[in-house]
């Protein structure tokens, strides 16, 4: 698995991969097939051993739901209050500009298509 971008890299075993799953295995062992080195601190460039676990990829998408760094410019709290403020009269362009995203993301939001599960 390459590295991503915020992820530095390093080698283990011959391969490059990111540094967080080297230190996982040359401290801990292989990491089995379908799961990933995840951080418990939120450090991308951290490669402390007991800083990472292993866990699915849906693991790493309810842990990135949960502390609300999905990679998304809007967070759980923003989709409340924005969609309280368009039922109150605000419109999706004024709430674009607000918070710094295209009114179509807006009307997503709205109409739940993205962020269903709020």
């Amino acid at each position: 698995m390459p590295a991503g971008n915020d992820y530095p890299s390093a080698r283990a075993n011959g391969e490059r991969t990111s540094a967080h799953r080297a230190a996982w295995i040359l401290w801990r062992g292989p990491i089995p097939d379908g799961m990933f080195a995840l951080h418990h601190c939120d450090n991308p460039a951290c490669i402390n051993p007991d800083h990472i676990y292993l866990g699915t990829q849906m693991d790493n998408m309810r842990d990135r739901q949960v502390r609300e760094r999905s990679g998304q410019k809007l967070t759980m709290t923003d989709v409340i209050a924005l969609r309280l403020a368009y039922i109150d009269g605000a419109t999706p362009t004024q709430l674009a500009r607000r918070y710094d995203v295209s009114a179509n993301a807006i009307w997503d939001v709205i109409k739940r298509r993205s962020w269903k599960h709020v």
